[in-house]
């Protein structure tokens, strides 16, 4: 018994450190997404962390499309998690333009073409 009370004691120190890099992380990724975004102007629900937590949960429920349209209604043709409603906007966002990739991917190739190393 007092092993076992031993172990959890030398435990401890690292669940609390790494408890207390987790709250730092989450406060990180908050205020990067509320404030450092280039997305943090567009219209949307706020906090942005929590409206992809509730989409994400609609969408599992198959809840999405209704969901989708209401945030239009309210915030417009353009949201925050960038849902868009406009069809010449998706024609214009979603065009593909040539990318040439860098020599760097010609490292990955196993001897035959792929997504990866096609240039």
């Amino acid at each position: 018994m007092s092993t076992t009370l031993e172990a959890l004691a030398s435990v401890a120190p690292w669940l609390e450190a790494v408890s207390v890099a987790g709250i730092v992380y989450l406060a990180y990724k908050f205020i990067e997404h509320e404030y450092l975004s280039p997305l943090a102007k567009i219209p949307g629900p706020r906090p942005s962390v929590l409206g992809e937590f509730v989409s994400k949960w609609k969408r599992a429920r198959a809840l999405a499309i209704v969901d989708f349209t209401d945030m239009h209604k309210q915030y417009g043709p353009i949201v925050r998690t960038v849902w868009i409603s406009n069809a010449s906007s998706i024609r214009k966002i979603n065009a593909t333009h040539q990318y040439i990739k860098g020599h760097d991917y010609t490292k990955t190739s196993m001897g035959d073409l792929s997504v990866f190393s096609t240039r």
